[in-house]
This record gives C-alpha cells, structure tokens and sequence, in this order.
C-alpha cells in the first residue's frame, strides 16, 4: 500500500502501532501536467522534497481542503449513502502546504490582438473596456457567452493586482521567518534527541551486556545438567516455540521408554523442559529406518561430530549377522510385503577413545564384501569419523572377505580406499576363547613339547569335588564340559574353564599328589597362559583388577603377546597337522594390537581399552531387539527386526531397560553377599500403612537384614538338642582335608571384609605357604584365624541340623541359624562379633544354593530331548 508523499505523514503505513483512519483516502496525482507541477510545489514548500514519481505517488485527503471534494448529491444526503464519489476531488483541486496553507490562486491577465485586456479567474475570462463608464465584463463561458457587466475600470485592476502581489510577499517572509524559527528549534531538538539516543543506547548495551554475562554464567552452571535447548526454555519460560536438536530427541524418547508415566510427571507436574508427546511422534515419524546404510544416522553424526575432536571420532567397526525367523511378513506403513530372510547383517561403530557407538547399516541376507565394506568406510570417512580398526568373528563369510582384503597372518590390516592408511583386523577374541575351549574339549591341545592335555584334568578337578558345598574351583561342573546344544556358544563358560581359579586348582592339587594326570603342570601353565592373554584382550578401565590398559605396561604387555602368539604358533588340535582357524585369528588379533597401538602413539595416545576391539555391543543389541520382540532366540521376524532397531536407534538402547538375555558376561556386583532390604519393605515400613496387630502378624515372615532388631524366638529344647549334638561330635572333624582347605578360604572372605575393624579375625602367625588361599592370592587374600576356623566347623554343624542336604524354606532360617550360633560361640568361648557370624550364615547359604541350581541346570540339560530338524517342501 503506498505513503502518503508529505514528509512526516504516515497515511497509507502498514505500520503495526498506528491505526488507520477509514475516513482518510488516498489520491493519485492529476494527469494534467501543469497541475502535477502545482501539486509538487505544494508539496515542496516547508521540506526537503526535490521529485516524485507522479505515477506512482499519492496525496491522502488530510491535505486537501473540504471545497475540493465533490459535494454529495441530494439522493445520497437523503438516504444516508456515501459511494466512492464523495471520495473525489474536483478537477482543479489543489493540496494545501506543510504548514497546511492553502494555494492562492492569483488572476492572470490576458492581452488579445486588439490590445483589449481580459482576466482569467477559476470562475472565467473576463474583458475590460477602457472607459470607466462603459466598462463591461464578458464573461466567456460555454453557458452564458453573451453575459456582459461593467466591473470596474483598468487603474482599479491594476491597483488590486499590486495589493495582492504585495500581501503575499509579506505572507512569504511571514511564513519564512517562522520556518527558519523552526529549523532552528527542530536542530535543538535534533540534538537532544541524539544524546537521548546515546544515552538509550548505552543503557541497552549495558542491559544487554549483563543478560549476556548472566546467560552465560547459567550456561556454564546448568550445561552438566541440561542441554542447550532446555537451558533457553528455562531462561524464556514464557516462549513458546523451542527448536529441539536430535540429541535432545534422543534423550527424550530414552526416558520414555524407561517410563511414560514418570515422563510427564517430570514435565507436567515439575516443569522440567522436556520436548511435548506431540513433537516426539513428529520427529519418530519422519525418522526412517530401511535397509542398507542408515543417512538418517550418518546425518545426526556429523552433526555431532562437529563437537568432538579428532581424537574422539577414532572409529573401530564391527560386523555380524544373526538368524531370524524366515516368515513372511507384511509392512503396513509402507504397504510392502517382507519375506522370507534367513539372516540379518549389522554393523555398528564405537569410538576406540570415547564411549559412544552407533549401528550404520543393516540387511538382510547380506553377506560383508569387500565392495559393501569400501563403501561403508568412504560414508564415514565423508562424516569425519575415521575407522582405524575392524572386528568380526570366524564365521565362513568372514573368512572369505579376509580373503578378498588379502588378510593373513603375515599382512593384518588393509588399506582404507580414501585415506590409505591402514585399517588392522581384529577376530572377535571372546569367540576365539569360545572356539579353543571347544577344541580343547572336543580333541584335547597338543602342547609344543609333544605333551597331550585335554579335558580330563577338568573332569578330575569336578570329581574332587563332588559331594562337597566348598569346593576347589567351585564355577566348574559338569556343564563345563558336556558342551551340548548352547553350552557350546556360551563365551562365560569358556572363561571360566580358562580362569585363573582353575589354573592355580590345578597347580595345588597336583603338587598336593591329588591329580592322576602326570602333566599336570603343563596344563596349569597352558590355562594360566589363557587366562592372561584373554584378561589383557578384554580391559574395560585403565587399571582393571588383574590387567591394565594396553600400553600402561607395555614391556611386559608385549612380552604377554609374543608368548601367546609363539604357542599358538607351535600348538596344535589333536589329529589336525596344520593351524585352525582359531588359531590364525589369535595370531592376527595380537599382531594387529601391536600394530595399531604404535600407530596410535604417533597421535598422542597412551592406551588402549582391548575390549572396544571385541563384538560385545553387536552381541548386546542382537538380545536387546530380541527380546523387546520377546523371542527367545531366533524367531524374531524380519519385519519385528527392523522396527525394534528404529526403536533401538530412538531410544539409545537405554540400560535401565536392558535384556538379561545376553552371551556376554557382565560384572558383578561387589555387595553380592550382602542382604539388604527389600525395597518392597522400606516402603511399607515408611509408609506406615499397616498397624500393630498386621505387623504382629506378618512379624515372622519378613526376612531381616543384618541391621534388624528383631527377635525371632528359638524353644529351649533347639538348643540343649544342638548342644548335645555337637557334645557328641566334638572330636569328629567337620572337614576332610580337601574341603578344609576352601572352608579355610571361605573363612578367609569373610574376615577380609571385617578385619580393619575387628583386626583378631585374621591370623598373625606365619602360616604353611602350601595352603589353598596363599597359593590362589595375588597378595589381596586374607588367612583367617584359628578362633574363625573354628567358627566355620560350628556353623557347620548347625548348618546341616538345619538344612540337611536341601534348604530350609521355613521363614527367618538365616536369623534362627545365626541365634543358635550365638548361643554356641559363647559355650565354646569363641569372640566373634553378630555381624560377622550373620555374614558367615548368608555366605554359607548362597554357597549351597549356588551349588543345587548348578545341579539343576544340569540335570534339566540332560533331560531335554533332542529336537530333529525338518525340511518342508513345497
């Protein structure tokens, strides 16, 4: 909409803080040349305007007089009615100044041939007679051409024309006068307005100087707990539209995945910035998850990789497939029938400095080639993200592309197609020790000295310890070695057979004269050697228990390596001539650490954490999908497949969440033995919801803790029974040799936890250095005291009164069990505090339970019967 051409008048603005005027209109300047020329002299006076576009310009109705509008008509006065005629101007209208003076229209006198003169007014031409007497005006009109007056005689004009030439210069310099008064009081102000500016200006500066300071302050406070997104919801509360980042997405769809309901508590009920339910499904809407390489992903990625810094986006890339169900399924969303797949491949990268990782890819039915491969790299190495290593198991395809990359155990690693820097293979250690503790089992090693060692100096180890609850190597049992249907993929019992445990069982138990196999010690060297390798090929921390990072301790670390390597070397499976695969894949995978870690200290890096080098996350996410599918192994379909990966990648597989149906071993908790109380109890207790007769009754079905007051009340006849039992067996040892000795250890657990408080726990003297414990301890284990031994006999006893050979169910057993206990340490003088005897009950207890569910476990493997595979046709 155009402006109006006078300076300072805002008629025609589009400006939000002014309001129009319905009764002011804009007009168009006149065609009429001449005019046009009236008009902009108008406009000039009393501003600084030189042209105007007389096309294009306009002049709004507040500069015209009320005269030049047309009148209405009778008609439309009558009825009320105001059509666009009323808006108007007369033909020879003309806009009044700046200081809103009118145009003075003067007479303009015209000499004919004749030399009569005439006057031309807006009214018409009038003539002029020389004789006062007959002067006559004829008025020449289109209406009335014979009109003729007498007006007045020639001096008479002439005088009025000089009058009036005379008024309207003095109105000039009137009007002159005041303007310079005004330009000079405009100047002031001017002025004022400027400094007032200035003085504006700096005071914003200021405010905003100190918005800054305090926004940046709250940034650095709040960055460790918000993102930056939820830090400017907190500081524009009142804003209402928030551009969230995926990470922000990310991070929201994980906590409502663990739970809806504490989800909008959090952001109804405690105001926390969290994106809305509806923003959620936009943004998990257009997320899209197909098969191939994931651009969605890579696309989050190299937004985050502009955070991190070279040295965070060292990338190792792992691969594997898994079977799925072969169903054929039908896609609703994308109205597409899936089906039938017999595998599925993944790969997922993980920083080899940072803790993050990502899945990239997935098909189906698609093995890894070397072209696939190349492109992958060449996708990531596009991001920003550069692959140093790679990680996949021993499968047949595997094998074949190792074969395709030129993969030896002369040449580790392969060139990357666009950097060409070297990218070193690694095969999946924990399933390089699940395949040699199924050679070991199956055939049995042929050491290089030519001595043979398989697994029945395990079975000698289990047989020692049947019919006993404290065992030497308690973990291994008959499980270990049966080796039938999923045992043989389990990577935890194949660390456990190659345990330390288990080595040093073996070295005490042969130089004890206990083991009929005469290469004992061979075979206690070759599981120690196994035990060590795979603890320095599996560190999670720079300072594990047993093992350092690689590189802490190099020395003696590559001195670990060479030695694997030279055995594995000169080793071979009974009846087999030449090196398995297996083994080629240990031989490459410690070459390969050795090459990529020199690699790394060109760049600055120290150590290595070993097991980023292993598949355990792509192992970890295969349970994951399967069992938010909730299949128990392989008959999650392909299209349940890729929809719990789209879910898994939304929600950043949250470990709250996280499936115990894994292959992988995960750590274990350091309060193991410890009975704490049940969290359904606390909440009770502070609740406070039951009264006094309820708790009577349900008193003695509680299980306290260690920390419990409570009583439970033992008939006087327990205990004189109890007493004249152990009356009677008073010098019949509770012990043969062999389970003394892991009593003694036991014992040993117990008083390590308690002796900086209760010091005569452990013992002082110098002990037989042949004993169970020295001989298992790296220096950590305690020897307990003979007042503790003899504790242990007693607890015993009254364990077997108790239990028998099965377990008591009777509520509060552990208590009833440590109330008699007491009763006896005082008759037989022993001084053993309540909470250590409570710990030596629990301690007791979990040892016999762990020892029936081993027995379960095994049994029902005996019992499941062997299911057949059939082959349908169609």
């Amino acid at each position: 909409m155009p402006l109006c051409a006078f300076s300072g008048c805002y008629s025609g603005s589009r400006r939000k803080d002014l309001v129009p005027d319905p009764n002011v209109h804009l007009h168009k300047f006149p065609k009429d040349n001449k005019l046009r020329q009236i008009w902009l002299k108008q406009l000039q006076k009393g501003s600084n305007i030189q042209s105007v576009n007389f096309e294009t310009a306009v002049i709004c109705s507040l500069h015209f007089m009320p005269t030049d509008i047309v009148d209405k008509t009778l008609t439309q006065i009558s009825f009320g009615y105001s059509p666009k005629t009323s808006r108007r101007l007369k033909n020879d209208a003309i806009p009044m100044s700046m200081n809103r003076s009118p145009y003075i229209r003067s007479p303009e006198i015209i000499y004919t041939s004749e030399n009569i003169p005439k006057i031309k007014t807006p009214v018409g031409v009038f003539s002029v007679m020389n004789d006062v007497n007959e002067t006559s005006l004829m008025i020449k009109t289109t209406t009335s051409p014979k009109c003729r007056r007498n007006l007045f005689g020639m001096e008479k004009i002439n005088e009025n024309v000089n009058n009036h030439n005379v008024y309207e210069d003095e109105h000039y310099e009137k009007l002159k006068n005041d303007y310079e008064k005004l330009k000079s009081t405009n100047n002031e102000l001017v002025q004022k307005n400027l400094k007032l500016e200035t003085t504006v200006r700096s005071q914003q500066d200021w405010m905003a100087n100190e918005k800054l300071r305090f926004e940046g302050q709250f940034n650095v406070i709040l960055s460790d707990y918000f993102s930056p997104t939820q830090i400017k919801m907190i500081l524009n509360p009142k804003k209402k539209v928030y551009k969230w980042l995926p990470s922000d997405i990310a991070s929201a769809i994980t906590l409502r995945s663990v739970s809806p309901k504490a989800y909008r508590y959090l952001r109804e009920k405690k105001k926390y910035p969290l994106p809305g339910l509806s923003t959620l499904r936009n943004w998990a809407s257009t997320f899209s998850v197909e098969p191939g390489i994931l651009k969605n992903i890579l696309t989050l990625m190299k937004v985050k990789g502009e955070q991190l810094t070279q040295i965070q986006k060292i990338t190792v890339l792992s691969f594997d497939e898994t079977y799925i169900s072969k169903r054929i399924c039908y896609d609703k969303k994308n109205e597409q029938i899936i089906g039938p797949h017999n595998s599925v491949q993944c790969v997922i990268i993980r920083g080899l400095t940072e803790n993050w990782k990502q899945p990239i890819f997935f098909d189906y039915d698609t093995p890894m080639t070397m072209e696939l491969l190349f492109q992958i790299l060449k996708c990531l190495q596009e991001i920003g993200f550069v692959v140093v290593a790679m990680v996949n198991d021993m499968g047949p395809t595997n094998m074949r592309l190792w074969k395709d990359l030129g993969i030896t155990i002369e040449k580790t690693s392969f060139l990357h197609p666009i950097t060409c820097k070297q990218i070193h293979v690694f095969a999946d250690v924990r399933h390089l020790l699940k395949l040699a503790r199924n050679h070991f089992i199956d055939k049995g090693f042929v050491l290089p000295n030519g001595k043979y060692v398989g697994k029945s100096i395990i079975k000698e180890i289990i047989t020692i310890n049947d019919d006993h609850d404290f065992k030497f190597a308690h973990k291994v049992s008959e499980r270990h070695i049966s080796l039938e249907g999923p045992t043989r993929m389990n990577v935890k019992l194949a660390a456990q057979v190659f345990s330390n445990t288990v080595s040093k069982a073996i070295a005490f138990l042969g130089e004890k004269g206990l083991l009929k196999t005469n290469n004992w010690k061979d075979a206690s060297e070759m599981i120690d050697l196994f035990n060590k390798w795979f603890d320095l090929c599996n560190t999670q921390h720079k300072y594990d228990k047993v093992s350092k990072g690689f590189g802490l301790d190099f020395e003696n670390q590559e001195q670990l390596v060479n030695t694997m390597t030279t055995f594995i070397q000169n080793m071979r499976i009974h009846d087999k001539k030449t090196l398995l695969p297996f083994q080629k894949g240990i031989i490459i995978s410690n070459t390969s650490l050795l090459n990529l870690f020199n690699d790394l200290k060109e760049i600055g890096i120290s150590y290595i954490l070993t097991r980023k080098l292993n598949q355990d996350i792509i192992e970890n996410m295969y349970s994951y999908l399967k069992g938010m599918a909730g299949s128990a192994s392989n008959n999650i379909t392909a299209l349940d497949f890729k929809y719990c990966l789209r879910w898994y990648i939304l929600g950043k597989h949250s470990d709250f969440v996280f499936t115990s149906n894994t292959n992988t071993e995960t750590v274990l908790e350091d309060n193991f033995f410890e009975d704490n109380e049940c969290l359904t109890s606390q909440i009770i207790k502070d609740s406070d919801i039951l009264n006094n007769e309820e708790c009577h009754k349900t008193k003695e079905a509680i299980l306290y803790s260690k920390n419990s007051s409570a009583n439970v009340s033992v008939q006087e006849e327990t205990f004189d029974l109890l007493k004249d039992f152990e009356l009677e067996m008073n010098t019949v040892d509770a012990f043969d040799s062999i389970e003394l000795e892991c009593v003694e250890y036991v014992a040993g657990y117990v008083a390590g936890r308690f002796y900086e408080k209760y010091p005569q726990l452990i013992s002082t003297k110098e002990e037989n250095t042949m004993c169970w414990t020295n001989f298992l301890s790296r220096g950590c284990l305690k020897i307990p005291s003979q007042m503790l031994l003899e504790g242990m006999k007693l607890l015993a006893t009254c364990f077997t009164k108790q239990h028998g050979k099965n377990v008591s169910k009777i509520p509060g057993v552990m208590r009833t069990i440590t109330d008699i206990m007491k009763k006896q340490l005082t008759d037989y003088k022993l001084d053993i505090p309540e909470e250590v005897l409570s710990c030596m009950v629990r301690t007791r207890t979990f040892i016999r339970i762990n020892n029936m569910n081993k027995s379960i476990l095994y049994n029902s493997s005996l019992q499941r019967p062997n299911k057949k595979l059939k082959k349908f046709t169609s």
